[in-house]
């Protein structure tokens, strides 16, 4: 019965109330101690074409130790993401691994035939993630970079209801649960040793461990810009 209220009610939201959406995290493909990578840029998730703006900062903090921070803003909502990794340079090819964290949320309205509803959504993401790619090829000028995010979300979602007409009050609902998160990404990056122009593809697909369906957006596409410090 749940998973049916929440089907009928996220089929009403899909133009653009995705709980969650994919992420343009940077695959930084980390090369030495004291490599700061900056990546800041602006995406799309489709179909709702529901823009976003991001920042992703990873610093290697050893030859091989490394730690990633991200964090977009979209509308209604945000996320952040925090975790540490390992990395290995073999000359052009990089192999990076990392496990970390995340939190979001996202607020959004419609009006109803009786009720104006409110939704109020939070949700906490644990993942692992791992990458690889060429950088610094033809000459320092190209980065190309693929990764896969596996992690579990937990989602709550509190819908509160406001008539619009007296008599029509009705007591706000809740729902939780808990989906697999499956995540691949692709980047591709030109320019110098220490400024890139990137583009970024991202892919989400959740996958329910109780019955529970939230609707997602599955694809988001940006474009950033890439410091190398």
């Amino acid at each position: 019965m749940k998973k049916s209220i929440l089907l009928i009610l996220c089929s009403l939201l899909m133009t653009s109330c995705a709980i969650y959406t994919p992420h343009a995290v940077d695959i930084p493909l980390m090369q030495e101690k004291g490599d700061l990578r900056v990546d800041g840029g602006v995406s799309m998730t489709f179909p709702a074409l529901v823009p976003n703006v991001n920042v992703t900062g990873t610093y290697g903090f050893t030859n091989c130790l490394a730690g990633q921070g991200h964090i977009d803003f979209t509308y209604g909502g945000y996320f952040f993401q925090g975790a540490a990794g390992l990395y290995k340079p073999f000359g052009k090819f990089v192999l990076e691994g990392y496990a970390g964290a995340g939190v979001g949320g996202r607020n959004f309205t419609r009006e109803g035939t009786n009720y104006e509803r409110l939704y109020n959504s939070f949700y906490q993401l644990y993942y692992g993630q791992m990458n690889m790619g060429f950088a610094n090829l033809a000459n320092g000028c190209i980065d190309i970079g693929v990764g896969l995010k596996l992690g579990s979300m937990v989602s709550d979602m509190t819908c509160t209801f406001t008539a619009l007409e007296p008599g029509d009050e009705r007591d706000p609902e809740h729902y939780n649960g808990s989906n697999l998160l499956f995540e691949p990404q692709f980047t591709v990056r030109f320019g110098g040793p220490k400024v890139k122009f990137g583009i970024h593809l991202s892919y989400a697909e959740l996958v329910d461990w109780d019955d529970t369906f939230f609707y997602h957006e599955p694809f988001n596409i940006g474009i950033s810009c890439n410091l190398n410090f």
